[in-house]
């Protein structure tokens, strides 16, 4: 299970993690994930370091990449898997002064 963590690297990095994920799990078991999405309202902020991934794009983490993807490049990335169910989800969250954020990504549960 991997939650808010994935997309904190380059694509080629996902890739690798991904295929490794998928080459250490035993058949038919669950890997459960969530991604940032391109319709998340922090695409596009900060420093493009390569095509949909910035550095800078949320308050505390200015320094992390962030990979933002669409259901066609996560298709595509999970090609290894015998299945794979993508939902789309928006999380809402407030700071210690009650600013709300909203997080738009996929759910992922894929199989091997």
């Amino acid at each position: 299970m991997c939650t808010s963590t994935l997309h904190h690297a380059t694509l080629s990095d996902i890739k690798q993690g991904i295929n490794e994920i998928c080459r250490i799990l035993k058949p038919n078991r669950y890997f459960v994930f969530n991604f940032l999405s391109t319709l998340d309202p922090s695409y596009g902020i900060g420093t493009k370091i390569e095509e949909n991934t910035f550095v800078g794009s949320r308050i505390g983490e200015e320094n992390i990449p962030h990979h933002y993807t669409d259901e066609n490049e996560l298709e595509a990335l999970l090609n290894k898997f015998s299945f794979a169910n993508i939902n789309k989800s928006i999380y809402s969250f407030y700071d210690s002064k009650n600013n709300e954020y909203t997080s738009k990504v996929f759910d992922i549960l894929a199989v091997k």
